[in-house]
């Protein structure tokens, strides 16, 4: 199983993006890489697509859950309390999420 690195990089979205920017781009990464796209792909094409889209998916429920708590646990030095993160919110355990 692949992990989550960084959900804003997965879904090609950056730190500041709005969540109508963020559905957008998954939207587009989405039409680019879902397997139903590609029928004339061999099995490990197929299985490397499944996977890109299981990692964009979990990225994106990931932000569209919370936006908010994913750009302090990613990028807490752009954070009002940089250094305070509440339990839960660490950026390891993001990031250690199996898709």
């Amino acid at each position: 199983m692949s992990q989550i690195n960084n959900p804003f990089i997965a879904v090609g979205v950056g730190k500041d993006a709005t969540a109508e920017e963020i559905s957008a781009a998954w939207r587009t990464a989405a039409k680019r890489l879902h397997p139903d796209r590609h029928p004339n792909s061999n099995r490990e094409e197929l299985e490397r697509l499944t996977t890109q889209m299981s990692i964009l998916n979990a990225s994106y429920q990931l932000l569209r859950d919370d936006l908010e708590g994913m750009r302090r646990a990613f990028y807490p030095e752009n954070s009002v309390n940089a250094g305070a993160q509440r339990p839960g919110e660490s950026a390891a355990e993001f990031r250690a999420a199996p898709v």
